[in-house]
């Protein structure tokens, strides 16, 4: 029977027994394996480099929440949040776009969005909120597109605005 925990070897370039030539314990081989990892490990190395300098974000996050100033207020004012979301900035947003390879993220406010408010106060933080959108949109083109916020009820004065 077969011991399943011990990985059988037939066909390692090290350890394999259909050549005996290199896997065995000579001076020949050995300077063969030692070779053979000089020149892997400088070539991985290059190519490491190569890639890191070449490298550019490609990724599109379609799951991204900005946090505007007057969004903050508001949500001070209700007793709601987060401290990750007091604490977003646009700085801290490219850093982690960029640390992850994201070239362009789509922004929307977080959940609650604005039904936590009700009326005027929903529509004019809305148009705040999709305002300050539209100026990061305008100030880092390319890196980020908005989706706009707005109320399903409130949908016929948004349109109107």
């Amino acid at each position: 029977m077969t011991d399943v925990r011990t990985p059988s070897l037939r066909g390692c370039f090290c350890c394999g027994q259909s050549s005996p030539s290199l896997s065995a314990s000579s001076r020949r081989g050995f300077m063969l394996g030692a070779g053979a990892l000089a020149i892997s490990a400088a070539m991985g190395r290059d190519r490491a480099g190569a890639q890191a300098a070449e490298a550019k974000p490609f990724r599109i996050d379609v799951h991204h929440h900005l946090s505007p100033p007057t969004y903050v207020t508001a949500s001070n004012d209700s007793g709601f949040g987060d401290p990750l979301m007091k604490n977003w900035t646009i700085e801290k947003s490219l850093a982690d776009m960029d640390k992850a390879g994201i070239a362009t993220a789509m922004l929307s406010v977080t959940t609650p969005a604005v039904n936590f408010t009700k009326g005027d106060a929903a529509r004019k933080l809305c148009r705040e909120s999709n305002e300050y959108g539209a100026k990061l949109v305008a100030e880092y083109p390319g890196g980020s597109a908005i989706s706009q916020c707005c109320r399903s009820r409130m949908l016929k004065a948004a349109c109107a605005n």
